[in-house]
């Protein structure tokens, strides 16, 4: 059996649905608050995140409450006086931002502002105030910052960004490749997850990379309801070789380096010198003194890892 829907009995429909929850206080479209940081808050380390939790005062301005401690930051309003008593001729309007335990309280702090029109809408989400003192409101949404790449080799580099999570617990981590389409790799940052509400430095090392070539990467943390936040693209350059033209400490010395028909190797004891090319195949070995003359003239143009013993170092053959 269909049932009929009459007049009358759609707007008992309609009741229910919508009446119920607003006299119970339910709010159907309710959504997150609107975080802001606020700081310049002295004495009281009330400093940090705070929620906008509703409009305070003839004046409707927004009240905010810190979201980890009791504290409540609303807008005094000080109405213009149009003839101050004893001759003291008009007044402005002005107000203060107070800090108290509740709305109303004690003022725990103030921050005096001298005159209210300076202000924009403080509906909109451009506003924030800084009255006589040093306070501080504007939206909290975190964000990340890519910085250069530093300690680049040839097969290594480490890569820089400065985040801040505005005290949600965010994921950070680099992605990285060869092209500025598609970042191919991705790697946490050596501080993830983060959380706090100051800006923190973050790096992290990657390895395995390819000489003399053109790397592309960026910074990005993810955190809900923000979603991914990418931070700016930049580049990197890996060197040839992370040994050429360096002498580490109980390195033996190669030069000229790099060399055409041969080089001198001073190694400061005797043993057996072996070249490989970059495949790691065996192309020459030869017996030396502590200051001997190889001659590569069978060498074809390229690069060539010198071992003795242990040791070794990248050498450059030209034509």
């Amino acid at each position: 059996m269909k049932t009929h829907y009459t007049f009358s009995r759609l707007v008992k429909k309609v009741f229910l649905l919508i009446g119920i929850p607003f006299l119970l206080g339910v709010n159907l479209y309710a959504s997150e608050p609107v975080r802001y940081l606020i700081t310049g808050v002295q004495n009281y380390d009330a400093n940090g995140i705070y929620a906008q939790q509703g409009y305070y005062g003839e004046n409707n301005w927004p009240y905010f409450k810190h979201e980890k401690a009791n504290w409540f930051l609303y807008f005094d309003y000080f109405p213009a006086i149009e003839e101050m008593p004893f001759g003291g001729g008009y007044q402005p309007a002005s107000g203060q931002w107070v800090l108290s335990t509740s709305l109303g309280g004690y003022p725990y702090f103030a921050d005096y502002v001298d005159n209210v029109s300076y202000y924009v809408d403080p509906v909109s989400d451009e506003w924030y105030a800084s009255g006589g003192g040093t306070l501080s409101i504007q939206l909290a949404e975190p964000y990340v910052n890519t910085l250069d790449a530093t300690e680049i080799g040839s097969t290594v580099a480490t890569l820089r960004a400065k985040v801040n999570s505005m005290d949600t617990n965010a994921h950070v981590y680099f992605v990285y490749g060869t092209s500025i389409i598609n970042y191919t790799q991705a790697v946490h940052a050596s501080v993830s997850p983060i959380n706090g509400s100051e800006e923190v430095e973050i790096s992290q090392e990657i390895t395995g990379l390819l000489p003399n070539t053109t790397y592309y990467y960026r910074v990005e943390m993810s955190k809900q309801p923000y979603g991914t936040i990418n931070g700016e693209g930049k580049t990197f350059q890996t060197t040839v070789s992370t040994d050429i033209d360096e002498v580490v400490e109980n390195q033996f010395a190669v030069y000229p380096n790099p060399a055409k028909d041969g080089f001198y190797i001073d190694a400061k004891e005797q043993g057996y010198v072996c070249i490989y090319d970059l495949s790691g195949q065996l192309v020459l070995k030869q017996f030396i003194d502590a200051v001997s003359y190889i001659d590569i003239q069978s060498l074809a143009q390229g690069l060539y890892v010198v071992k003795l013993h242990e040791r070794s170092r990248i050498l450059l053959k030209t034509e």
